[in-house]
């Protein structure tokens, strides 16, 4: 049954039969009131009057066998044994059932009868009770009404009927849409129909299963006036809505969902510039990172795979919200070309873990910033591998100021190292030269710290921590192999090319 789409009506011609052997004048005499049992109400048809309308809309119910229009969906129709129910006046109601798609109908009900010369009829579709919404991947849920207000005796009556849910269209965007076989939103899973009229309670709150309308439409109709903030796609996390969506009874309401995956996987020679989301390195390949700016605070920004060997190029300033990874068996270089500065910040450890050991290489005429913020972590962590420093890097690490309060085996938290948590590392190199390095490191209580580059077990060339120990505050002395370095006494500010 096709209907205006903002409006969303269905109509129904009630038409009356005059069957009374009284004349006008004794009608006259009797006022409002119409003789008991001699009016009959009588629904000839349902009329299906075409219109149409650039908004989507339409409904199929799991208490219904309406269903949509399927040429563009923006209309409904009568699929045949649908029963719906009239009510004239106050208290009288009877149904009808639609024998086919035309809308001919048959009475199930008893007959109702005029009793007053003017008088409110009124339909509703399906039967009054709970509808459940939860699951609508077969087909839509449906709450229709219509009212036509003082109606005469002696005229046909045209029931309006319009939707009483609202639609959600979620429309899916992106390199995954394709992948996406279920979506889900958060709203009421049940509401009760009371002669057309939709209410709910807030506590029946939880997934509702959309209907596939093809690979990247999904479609669900649910209660009005309660917002739509959540959704997720193949029973993954919940996300929320970046403008969350208030239902309107009658109206649709289309929401685009870009499905793509959360990191980008590098098969070969890579280059990005600009925002970009998290990748993961699969091989032995070139990076390289134009002005990029990646941020996650759920994956690494730079997840190298086992066994990679690759090499990360920049050029330009970036920044890289996050952290960098690399498996037990990884060998991977950082190059800076071309005065290119680059910040590594991170939430946890910024560059190396407590888990797998590293081999990196820093090297070129540029300016890195690495700076942990969460608990008790170097810039750097070095563990039963090697760190490699050269080339004219200007390198500026900075340790957490934040702790626990207890850093295990340790009263301090070195700029570069090792990891706090772990004891008994076995080895581990850190090579320093023709480089410069400002160095911030954490020291427990009011302490001054006492080791900013170090390992347990391992060794660190030119001795830093020795030069630094003597040097004051701020102060920048020289070492070895063309090494200098500072340290800070108070944690730097960011950088403005970093903020």
């Amino acid at each position: 049954m096709k209907h205006r789409i903002l409006q969303n009506k269905f109509y129904l011609l009630v038409s009356v039969l005059l069957m009374t052997a009284c004349t006008q004048d004794e009608l006259t005499e009797q006022g409002d009131i119409l003789p008991e049992g001699m009016y009959p109400l009588e629904i000839s048809s349902v009329t299906l009057r075409t219109e149409v309308s650039s908004s989507p809309w339409g409904a199929d119910g799991p208490q219904t066998r309406v269903s949509e229009s399927e040429e563009d969906r923006n209309s409904s129709k009568w699929d045949g044994g649908e029963v719906i129910t009239v009510q004239l006046g106050d208290n009288q109601t009877t149904t009808y059932e639609v024998v086919d798609a035309d809308g001919t109908l048959e009475p199930t009900g008893e007959q109702l009868y005029w009793a007053k010369r003017n008088d409110d009829v009124t339909a509703w579709y399906p039967a009054n009770g709970t509808i459940n919404l939860s699951n609508q991947s077969g087909e839509l849920a449906y709450v229709l009404k219509a009212t036509a207000e003082k109606a005469a005796y002696d005229k046909p009556v045209a029931l309006d009927f319009s939707h009483q849910l609202a639609k959600i269209r979620v429309k899916l965007a992106g390199e995954k849409a394709g992948s996406v076989t279920d979506v889900k939103i958060e709203s009421c899973t049940y509401c009760t129909n009371t002669n057309g009229t939709v209410s709910f309670d807030d506590t029946s709150t939880g997934e509702i299963t959309m209907y596939e309308v093809d690979d990247k439409t999904y479609e669900a109709n649910v209660v009005p006036g309660k917002a739509i903030e959540r959704f997720k796609v193949n029973n993954g996390d919940w996300v929320k809505l970046s403008n969350p969506v208030t239902p309107v009874a009658g109206n649709y309401h289309e929401i685009t969902i870009n499905a793509e995956s959360k990191d980008f996987t590098v098969t070969g020679d890579y280059t990005i510039e600009g925002e970009h989301k998290p990748i993961i390195i699969t091989g032995n390949y070139t990076v390289t990172f134009k002005d990029a700016r990646i941020t996650s605070d759920d994956r690494p920004v730079v997840k190298i795979n086992d066994g990679c060997r690759p090499t990360l190029v920049f050029e330009g300033e970036n920044v890289l919200k996050g952290n960098i990874t690399s498996g037990q068996d990884d060998e991977y270089s950082i190059k800076l070309e071309n005065d290119a500065k680059l910040a590594v910040i991170s939430e946890g450890t910024p560059i190396g873990s407590t888990y797998n050991r590293i081999r990196l290489k820093i090297s070129g005429n540029g300016e890195m910033w690495v700076q942990s913020n969460g608990h008790d972590s170097p810039a750097i962590i070095v563990k039963n591998g090697s760190l490699d420093v050269s080339g004219g890097v200007d390198l500026t690490a900075v340790a957490t100021n934040i702790s626990w309060g207890n850093i295990g085996n340790l009263d301090y938290v070195p700029a570069i190292g090792r990891a706090i948590y772990v004891s008994n590392v076995t080895g581990g190199e850190i090579t320093l030269s023709n480089c410069t390095l400002k160095l911030y490191a954490w020291a427990k209580g009011d302490k001054e710290p006492q080791n900013w580059v170090t390992l347990e077990n391992g060794t660190v060339t030119p001795n830093v921590d020795g030069a630094l120990r003597s040097a004051g505050w701020n102060t920048e002395v020289s070492l070895g192999n063309n090494v200098k370095a500072k340290k800070l006494k108070e944690r730097p500010e960011l950088p403005d090319w970093v903020k």
